[in-house]
């Protein structure tokens, strides 16, 4: 499916138009409310995907019929929209797709919609739609930019999820940290329990006093849980213990050092909805879905008989940036090969210079099929006096030769378009997708 071909042309000139009112028009059309699912919404400058997909895990272990909706895709726009263990049909998303666009269509003609909705907002209506329509308990929901005005923010939460806050999107969230903070707030409620990631002292207490007085229980992860964490090669293994539940010794499928705290926002986010449907955690279901979670083109590796290793991370801004250097410092690997390629709107200087240390040989390219795109070969001097005298400024149909032709293992980051068009390619040219080159692939615990 391609979605973007049956949307008039008009209707993409502006991709993001802040406000919740056409997506709610959209909602109420369809007569998805009352909504026939409860939901989990989960944002956060970074990691809310792959808390999302543990969340989602560990809801169907327990039994429990859950959808999953996130963004961006990586290849398919099927990704975006999960049923138990499985992406929507294209015939379905397909069949709802257009039926949205074409009540659109009807309600911008009858005036009763005064400008056309977004492309995310389209297919977030679509998503939503098509839960109602499934036997889906719950909808675990990622927000695509911010909260407060995010399309998926026009459900009724029974849980709200928040990573942690830092700077991205700052055109649109704001340049100051309590900026981007208030918008990403937007999702919670009175009386629904809040989970969030964050350290900052000064918000999670200004946090805590609109909650309190809001009646929503609140519970900041590192006040309310102690954990005890190992690694090999960046894999971890982690325990934990909280006043109402207690994880055993558990392996991540996820990699690195961050997936700890999205693994116990998950459990979080999945403690409350249980027991707001009268249910309790079963720690033997936690494992299960915390060793299962799959979550493609976030530190992952891929290998070839004759090549060096490929890591594929969509980190594409500086707080994602440097979790995967954190990463990458943990491997048994002293010098990359980097492939960087971001969207114009990204702190490409300063994304560069945190991977400088560790880059042996560079390539930049522009993110394929991507209006948006950065385009290095404008800054080819810049880079220059930033250090890089060696760096190759590739069109995409180069990238293949480029891999082949690598001396020392590669890293795709800077964008998950750009990951997902490397990604697409990979088995074609002879890779195989692998959990650590330096670890067998049934490998379930990991030594300290």
């Amino acid at each position: 499916m391609n979605p973007w071909q049956t949307l008039p042309r008009d209707w993409s000139a502006t991709p993001v138009r802040l406000g919740l009112h056409r997506i709610r028009h959209l909602i109420d059309t369809l007569g998805l409310r009352p909504w026939p699912f409860t939901a989990i919404l989960v944002t956060g400058t970074n990691g809310k995907g792959s808390t999302c997909a543990f969340l989602h895990e560990i809801l169907r272990a327990h039994g429990v019929s859950s959808g999953l909706y996130t963004s961006p895709h990586l290849q398919r726009p099927e990704e975006r929209v999960r049923l138990g263990d499985a992406e929507v049909s294209s015939e379905e998303l397909e069949a709802t797709w257009r039926r949205v666009v074409a009540l659109c269509e009807q309600e911008l003609q009858a005036g009763r919609l005064d400008e056309p909705p977004t492309f995310f907002e389209i297919l977030t209506a679509a998503a939503l739609d098509i839960f109602a329509r499934r036997p889906v308990t719950v909808a675990v929901l990622e927000i695509g930019m911010g909260g407060r005005y995010d399309a998926t923010n026009v459900v009724d939460p029974t849980v709200s999820v928040i990573t942690h806050i830092d700077y991205d999107h700052e055109n649109f969230l704001g340049h100051r940290l309590i900026d981007i903070a208030e918008e990403k707030f937007g999702i919670a409620r009175p009386g629904v329990p809040l989970v969030t990631g964050e350290r900052r002292h000064w918000l999670l207490h200004l946090w805590a006093r609109r909650l309190e007085a809001w009646g929503s229980p609140f519970v900041p992860v590192y006040a309310r849980t102690a954990w005890e964490a190992r690694h090999r090669w960046g894999h971890y293994s982690l325990r934990a213990e909280a006043p109402e539940w207690s994880l055993p010794w558990t392996s991540l499928a996820l990699a690195g050092g961050h997936q700890v705290e999205n693994a116990l926002l998950a459990v979080w986010g999945a403690y409350f909805w249980l027991q707001s449907q009268g249910r309790t955690l079963d720690m033997a279901c936690v494992q299960t879905a915390l060793s299962r979670t799959v979550w493609p083109g976030r530190l992952e590796w891929w290998v070839h008989p004759q090549a060096p290793p490929v890591l594929l991370d969509g980190a594409h801004n500086r707080d994602g940036i440097r979790r995967c250097v954190e990463y990458l410092r943990l491997q048994p690997y002293d010098r990359w090969t980097i492939l960087f390629g971001c969207m114009q709107d990204k702190p490409w200087v300063d994304m560069i210079r945190l991977l400088q240390p560790l880059g042996d040989r560079w390539a930049w390219t522009p993110v394929p099929g991507s209006e948006r795109s950065w385009t290095p070969a404008q800054h080819t001097d810049y880079l220059r006096t930033m250090g890089f005298q060696d760096g190759n400024v590739l069109e995409p149909p180069a990238i293949p030769d480029f891999l082949e032709g690598a001396r020392t293992p590669v890293l795709v980051v800077g964008s998950l378009y750009l990951v997902g068009w490397v990604r697409a390619r990979l088995p074609g040219l002879g890779y195989r997708r692998v959990v650590h080159p330096a670890l067998a692939e049934e490998t379930t615990e990991f030594d300290t």
